[in-house]
């Protein structure tokens, strides 16, 4: 064999032992491992081989993969594992994040709406006073005004009335539904609004601790009914 000739078989085998070693080398991986089945050795191998960040997500795919509990089909190794918990953390992101758009719609809609019912009706808490009747229950009864800014009767309103203290720290919110009818342009004042107090619970404990005085208030209105039958509403959820 000529000279020339030699030296192309030597690149040849060069090559083609480059390219073995290649072979070896990627088969050898640890990300070539087959999670079906892993020998102690191999389990040794991959906790060597992985960052924390990459051993948390292989076990959070055994963790939700309902497949692993009954057996893991053969072929899936650590690689591939480790690329379909990445491809279902990119949903489950993708999901939340469109999630909390549609949910911030929805909050930015009820905003919108309870604003314009506040231009129809205000309400405000006149008085406070605490009671204890003859079965010893405690109550709070609370006065509360609604004042009628249109020229249509309302027949209902359907709230929340938020109170807290004068730090702005909440005390509790009490839904209220006031169907006594309030005539254009007039206020009506609702004395039945009791509170039941059970003072095992902090809430009611702060309610019936906290002078008026000191009380704020605000009232979110989700529903007006008015005597005509029309009725206006504030969309639901996003809450």
């Amino acid at each position: 064999m000529s000279k020339t000739g030699r030296s192309i078989a030597y690149s040849c085998a060069g090559l083609i032992l480059v390219a073995l070693c290649v072979s070896v080398a990627e088969c050898s991986s640890p990300l070539n491992i087959e999670v079906a089945g892993m020998t102690d050795h191999q389990r040794i191998r991959i906790r060597d081989a992985l960052t924390a960040e990459q051993l948390k997500r292989l076990d959070d795919w055994f963790q939700r993969n309902p497949m692993a509990s009954k057996g893991v089909p053969h072929g899936v190794t650590v690689k591939q594992a480790l690329l379909d918990e990445d491809a279902w953390l990119a949903k489950q992101s993708a999901d939340a994040a469109r999630a909390e758009e549609l949910k911030k719609k929805i909050q930015a809609a009820r905003a919108a709406k309870q604003e314009e019912l506040a231009r129809i009706v205000s309400v405000t808490l006149v008085s406070k006073k605490n009671e204890v009747h003859v079965d010893e229950q405690h109550y709070v009864a609370l006065e509360i005004a609604y004042d009628n800014k249109t020229d249509k009767a309302i027949r209902s309103v359907v709230g929340v009335l938020r109170l807290s203290d004068i730090y702005g720290d909440a005390i509790m919110d009490v839904s209220r539904s006031y169907g006594g009818g309030i005539s254009a342009k007039q206020t009506a004042v609702d004395n039945g609004a009791m509170v039941s107090i059970n003072k095992s619970l902090d809430p009611e404990e702060k309610l019936w601790e906290t002078d008026f005085d000191k009380i704020r208030t605000t009232f979110e209105v989700n529903t007006i009914v008015f005597q005509d039958g029309t009725t206006m509403k504030v969309p639901q959820g996003g809450v």
